[in-house]
């Protein structure tokens, strides 16, 4: 394990605590922290000539489900709503008409949520792109486990103390 591999691996156990002792990441806060801790974990890899032969499956997963979360994002026009979610179009429509404001349109009932959904996805991609990434040598295997034990062993201490 190389020098930008123990980076990568300290700021990924950084992600792992933020993600389990700032409330869950339940917060916007939290979430953020998430976030800017897991893109940290990338950037010593960035670098790197090594890299993965074919991409992992679970990076396929983890990023068509985030490409899909940011399909429903996508404004569009009212009739192309209105034929893809039908019960949707009316009750933004319907919703819109009583309150007397206009709306955007677009296939996510709640866009803020569904910007968090995205955020958390991307998140989670970059977190298993480490981890992945990592876990190619049995010391990095040993260390990511180790890592994760130490942070859950914390975490039972503090629950146990409450």
């Amino acid at each position: 394990m190389g020098p930008r591999d123990r980076i990568a691996l300290k700021l990924c156990a950084v992600t792992l605590a933020i993600a389990v002792f700032a409330i869950g990441s339940a917060t916007r806060m939290g979430q953020c922290a998430v976030a800017a801790a897991a893109a940290l974990a990338l950037v010593p890899l960035l670098f790197s000539l090594r890299g993965f032969e074919r991409t992992p499956p679970l990076v396929v997963v983890l990023l068509g489900a985030s490409a899909w979360t940011a399909i429903q994002l996508i404004p569009l026009p009212g009739g192309i709503v209105a034929s893809l979610s039908p019960t949707l179009s009316a009750l933004r429509s319907d919703g819109a008409l009583a309150a007397g404001v206009s709306v955007r349109t677009c296939l996510s009932m709640d866009p803020p949520a569904t910007l968090r959904a995205l955020t958390f996805l991307l998140t989670l991609s970059g977190v298993a792109i480490v981890a992945l990434r990592l876990s190619v040598s049995e010391r990095g295997r040993y260390a990511l486990v180790g890592a994760i034990a130490v942070v859950l062993g914390v975490a039972a201490i503090v629950t146990g103390l409450h």
